[in-house]
């Protein structure tokens, strides 16, 4: 075969390939979105129903604090979509982990649940999962050992 005949053929090879791995992105992308509306739709199912969430309220926690902590819950997965799209990463996502995790209900959220976030990284093996975690964890660090004045933010 001659050059003529093997480098288009190259060029379309290459281009299909490319398609391809752009598809299987925006495939991820559509998938992870997908989970996090049914999450968000769960957790608002649980919050407006103060009856389910009581169902699965843990034994030792009140239903009131376990709805706070459900809300809690649904800006760390919106936060985590952000980032695994791309939207947000680096110091902006270092900066709004620490923003969220000032509110008290996020702090009591990670006191709870940060156990089971943490398996859930662990289990999916997924390294930006991993880092989100670490983003949460350091926030909530240095949150928890800031002073309680400005540890919640001021309401205008």
């Amino acid at each position: 075969m001659s050059l003529k005949i093997i480098a288009p053929l190259a060029l379309v090879a290459a281009g299909a390939t490319a398609h391809l791995v752009q598809r299987e992105l925006h495939q991820r992308q559509q998938n992870e979105v997908a989970t996090v509306r049914n999450q968000l739709d769960w957790i608002t199912l649980l919050s407006t129903h103060p009856d389910l969430a009581k169902l699965w309220c843990p034994k030792d926690v009140e239903v009131e604090d376990f709805v706070a902590s459900l809300n809690a819950n649904a800006q760390l997965c919106m936060l985590l979509l952000r980032y695994k799209l791309g939207v947000i990463r680096g110091n902006e996502l270092r900066f709004t982990a620490e923003s969220i995790m000032r509110n008290k209900h996020v702090q009591r959220y990670w006191e709870l649940f940060s156990p089971v976030r943490r398996g859930e990284a662990e289990a999916a093996g997924d390294r930006k999962y991993s880092r989100f975690m670490g983003a949460l964890e350091d926030a909530y660090d240095l949150v928890a050992t800031a002073p309680k004045a400005t540890r919640e933010p001021a309401v205008a």
